[in-house]
């Protein structure tokens, strides 16, 4: 095997370890708490904090309630969504996940690949982030459903409730406010 070869088996094994490690983030102590976070929320109230992407069209924001309890309703339309960050991926930085409050079981997950990438800087049930984007429906085998229930917090994080294919709620990014 050529020194090429030897690397780029490394990089793709690498690449592999780095991609199984995306899990749901607890928060540290190098990322925004207490004070800092509430500063956040105001400031994104007040429609500051850092926009990446395509600026907002949508001037209304749909609930996240609204959306999970009927996505189909919303299924290819464009929605603009606010709420408290409940986990993002770390390795990737291609998707983060919004409650409408810390505890909250109704997630809307927002991707945000290939557009733009998360901020490395969130705090778990404290940041606060708005986006806009495409609501996409995605069939999701048990088993998986089950790994991101576990890992994620999704379909309502409990994973030993769930039975069969289960419908994850996206909204595929075009811009987004941290």
């Amino acid at each position: 095997m050529t020194h090429r070869n030897r690397f780029l088996l490394g990089v793709l094994l690498m690449m592999a370890v780095a991609s199984s490690a995306c899990q749901k983030g607890e928060p540290d102590a190098s990322k925004p708490q207490g004070k800092q976070a509430k500063a956040e929320a105001k400031a994104m109230e007040a429609g500051a904090g850092q926009h990446v992407g395509d600026p907002f069209t949508v001037k209304e924001r749909t609930e996240i309630a609204a959306l999970v309890d009927n996505p189909k309703a919303f299924e290819g339309k464009t929605v603009r969504v606010s709420g408290v960050v409940q986990g993002f991926c770390h390795h990737q930085r291609a998707w983060f996940s919004l409650v409408s409050k810390a505890g909250d079981k109704q997630i809307v997950r927002v991707i945000t690949k290939p557009k733009f990438s998360t901020p490395e800087q969130m705090a778990i049930n404290q940041s606060t982030a708005e986006a806009e984007g495409v609501v996409q429906l995605k069939a999701v085998d048990e088993a998986y459903a089950k790994h991101m229930a576990k890992e994620h917090g999704l379909f309502g994080g409990e994973p030993d409730k769930i039975q069969g294919p289960q419908y994850s709620v996206n909204v595929v990014a075009t811009g987004a406010r941290f």
